[in-house]
């Protein structure tokens, strides 16, 4: 959780260091080379994957009338990332990525993007270490912490039997 934070505060600080340094660049690019970067970076968006700072700064700079559908896919993609990290089961995770998937309007023109990018954040999630500590259902981790505190209990009782040995009285 304070790891998501700390990566947003990154990402805003670069993207705002971006926007300056290339403020001054408009003018530096041929039209052929603005064409060709922003196909790489359609072509990134169809594959599911995460824009940069610089990429979005250069969408907002040469191509501002796609610059608000394109901040919604990539919001969309850190909404999901974000639910999924807090998610208390992988049962839980698959839940989210159904719901959000079921989410997207059939009649969405980027909805093509915003499913990959669904699927690729479902996909980089599985891959991490937070995953894969997630028990398969949150029962499961009921089941667990329930066996957990017996564990505890019973140690308890023989740290207790330990100091405070019972004394038989009838003499």
């Amino acid at each position: 959780m304070l790891e998501t934070g700390k990566r947003k505060v990154q990402q805003e600080f670069r993207s705002r260091i971006n926007s300056i340094m290339y403020s001054g660049k408009k003018e530096s690019m041929s039209e052929e080379e603005k064409e060709k970067r922003l196909r790489k970076i359609e072509q990134k968006l169809k594959n599911g994957k995460k824009l940069t700072a610089e990429e979005m700064c250069f969408i907002q700079q040469y191509y501002p009338e796609k610059y608000p559908a394109i901040k919604r896919i990539q919001i969309m993609r850190e909404s999901l990332e974000e639910k999924l990290e807090h998610a208390a089961s992988k049962q839980e995770v698959q839940d989210l990525y159904m719901f959000a998937v079921g989410a997207v309007s059939e009649k969405d023109p980027y909805k093509e993007e915003i499913l990959q990018a669904y699927q690729e954040v479902l996909k980089e999630f599985k891959k991490s270490s937070v995953y894969q500590k997630l028990p398969q259902k949150i029962e499961d981790k009921k089941e667990e912490r329930k066996n957990r505190v017996e564990i505890e209990d019973d140690v308890r009782k023989e740290e207790y039997q330990f100091f405070m040995p019972e004394f038989d009285f009838h003499m």
